[in-house]
């Protein structure tokens, strides 16, 4: 047997086994597992082909192929120059043998390579130079070969490929972190700078959760919020949510604005507004009014005093990003919004590619300005930069850009933008958990014939993302809202506390622990995360709603009633929210109110049912919104 990665040890080697150094390949095909649950024996067979083509290669370079399980090769080489130039044949070969099939049927394999002592017991071969190999494979993206630094010594002015330095990664049971590089298979680029690991930045479900019914259904009937658009615009603000808001100083970060005169370049601006918004959201001392309500304020003039009326902000952080070639021209602002005093304001001018660098600054002079008291690990988690990779970067943002639309066409250009990050830098965990995110976007809205597959690629992505980036909420988040969607709510509760911790400050996270608790009966504790996602974003759609549904459901129609009327004259398209105001009016005896609510929700749905609507919710919650719903006259 050959010893897999977290098993392959020298401890306990019996006498007479012998070590020697060898050049050792690992090679494991990505996303085995998806199509062998859908199609067994073609699997199979596309195994069996692929196999018998590395085999070959394998041994034309002088190789052995030590073992296999699965999908999974092994193989050793006395000349690391034969075990590069064999496993770049065998991509090469795989890929032509690959074009004749359907993007969805194709085996694509990733190959880790790595130089080191290694143990011989008969037909087997253990030890860390092992494990560091298959530690390299699964970083590896599907297609592609990882080397280590000692490969890349021993092979470099000797073979006419490219490398692109990845960093220092530390790998399970391995004590020291080890540098990697990327063969680049194209032949293009020259070897690059090492640059910096970057720390920020079975599909078919059990049930359908509360959640991602709601979302669902609004999304069928035409009427899912825009939401984290670029593009939202809205005139009114709402008040604060309500009881059990917690009280904190509060900051708003408007969109800076983009002077370069080139609509294209809206993204860094953007971008750069977005990154600031995260990273001091990770402050748990601090409020930081969320994206999707300061972006509406994009363009507009907009003075402290309604800042502070509007978003109950205590300070606001204003400014503009000039781009020029490969300089960029950052202002920025920060005003107490009482009484209109400049706190503090800087000009940055820089080359492009320490714009990250501007960002630090720019977040470190406002932490010591707010005199916050903040760990030095909390600290670096928010100044945490970007990846030194900007074309990787840009791709992220307009990926973003393009996923925050909600359409077909900004989906599919979201998945192309994260893909080409991927290609760029396939360590970058941003990337991938965007293209999970993307991925899920596309089974629930139902922008692709294959939800099931979309779904199984999302959660791969996730758990790449969180695998890359330990530290990542966003990896997190998702990996809940997957776990939430096949109803193991024990993991989804634990990805989302592990999301919370790392970012306390993100409105759609904590909106998504409410809508776990919600979906398991945990009224309470629901109305506790959908009230601290509101304090972070009064205007957050749809925790607004939501709020306003568990308010009922826990027996407090007039909190219920009040968070609705605040927030539903900016989404009267809301049928739900529509239906419990009517409810709630009901109870109330507001007979006027709840018979004008009565009529919207049927204006809006003439086949409104309520069994239908309430089916989005689990007992107890289900039975009460039907009785609310009947006896506001809801049919």
């Amino acid at each position: 047997m050959v010893a897999g990665p977290a098993d392959a040890s020298p401890e306990g080697a019996a006498h007479g086994r012998r070590r020697k150094l060898a050049a050792i390949l690992s090679a494991d095909a990505a996303g085995f597992s998806r199509q062998m649950h859908e199609d067994e024996a073609g699997t199979h067979l596309r195994l069996r082909s692929s196999r018998e083509i590395i085999d070959r290669l394998v041994m034309n370079h002088d190789g052995r192929v030590v073992g296999s399980a699965g999908d999974s090769v092994l193989a050793d080489f006395p000349s690391v120059v034969e075990a590069l130039h064999c496993a770049v044949d065998i991509q090469q070969v795989l890929r032509r043998h690959n074009a004749a099939l359907p993007p969805d049927q194709r085996l694509e394999f990733r190959v880790g390579i790595n130089l080191g002592d290694v143990i011989v017991d008969g037909a087997d071969i253990y030890g860390d130079g092992v494990n560091i190999a298959a530690r390299l494979q699964q970083l590896a993206e599907p297609g592609g070969i990882l080397v280590s630094q000692t490969v890349h010594n021993h092979v470099r002015g000797k073979l006419d490929f490219a490398f692109e330095p990845l960093g220092r990664h530390r790998f399970k049971n391995i004590p020291e972190p080890i540098a990697t590089f990327r063969v680049r298979l194209d032949g293009s680029g020259a070897p690059s700078p090492e640059r910096p690991k970057h720390p920020l930045l079975h599909a078919r479900p059990a049930r359908i959760t509360t959640a991602l019914l709601l979302l669902l259904a609004l999304a069928g009937a035409g009427l899912w919020f825009a939401g984290r658009t670029l593009g939202d615009r809205q005139e009114e603000r709402a008040a604060p949510a309500g009881p059990g808001i917690i009280a904190r100083p509060v900051i708003a970060v408007l969109p800076f604005a983009n002077q370069s005169g080139d609509p294209s370049q809206e993204y860094l601006s953007d971008g750069i507004t977005e990154d600031l918004i995260a990273a001091l959201g990770r402050f748990s001392s601090l409020g930081v009014v969320g994206r999707g309500t300061t972006f509406s304020y994009k363009d507009k003039a907009a003075d402290p005093a309604r800042i502070e009326r509007e978003l109950g902000a205590r300070y606001v952080v204003e400014g503009s990003v000039r781009r020029a070639d490969q300089r960029v021209r950052i202002s920025v602002q920060l005003t107490d919004t009482r009484d209109g005093l400049l706190l503090w304001s800087e000009r940055y001018e820089e080359n492009l590619a320490d714009v990250f660098a501007v960002q630090d600054a720019i977040i470190q002079r406002l932490v010591g300005t707010l005199a916050m008291r903040v760990t030095k690990a909390e600290q670096e988690r928010a100044l945490a930069k970007p990846p030194g990779d900007l074309a990787a970067y840009d791709y992220v943002l307009r990926g973003h850009e393009q996923l925050g639309r909600r359409t077909r066409s900004g989906n599919a250009e979201a998945r192309e933008f994260f893909r080409k990050a991927i290609e760029l830098d396939p360590a970058y965990a941003t990337a991938q958990a965007g293209l999970g995110r993307a991925y899920l976007d596309a089974a629930l809205f139902g922008w692709t014939e294959w939800p099931t597959r979309a779904l199984q690629s999302a959660k791969e992505f996730a758990e790449k993302a969180v695998e890359l980036d330990d530290e990542d909420a966003g990896g997190h988040a998702l990996l809940s809202w997957l776990y939430d969607y096949e109803g193991r709510f024990d993991l989804a509760t634990a990805e989302i506390d592990r999301a919370i911790e790392l970012n306390p400050g993100d409105p759609d996270v904590r909106a998504q622990r409410g809508s776990i608790y919600l979906a398991s009966g945990n009224l309470d504790d629901a109305i506790r995360e959908f009230e601290a996602a509101l304090s972070f974003d009064p205007v957050h759609d749809p925790a607004w709603m939501e709020l306003g549904v568990v308010y009922y459901v826990a027996g407090r129609p007039q909190d219920a009633l009040g968070i609705l009327e605040r927030n539903i004259g900016r989404r009267p398209d809301r049928i739900l929210a529509w239906a419990v105001l009517a409810a709630a009016a009901t109870e109330l005896g507001r007979t006027a109110q709840a018979q004008d609510a009565t009529a919207r929700v049927l204006r809006l749905n003439p086949f409104f049912a309520s069994e239908d609507l309430a089916a989005l919710y689990a007992q107890p919650a289900r039975e009460r919104l039907i009785a609310g719903f009947h006896r506001a006259g809801l049919p």
